[in-house]
């Protein structure tokens, strides 16, 4: 009982960490986006 309780705690543990990195990459992107039309702006110049 422990061990699937380990397992299970373990899984959890893991899903958080995804949770996270996902959350990390969506803030990250979306920074990416609103500063784009900056970006062009000043390629094109």
């Amino acid at each position: 009982m422990s061990s699937y309780f380990a397992s299970y705690n373990k899984n959890i543990l893991i899903k958080f960490r995804l949770k996270r990195l996902f959350f990390a990459l969506f803030v990250r992107v979306n920074k990416k986006d609103k500063f784009s039309p900056f970006n062009s702006t000043l390629t094109i110049t």
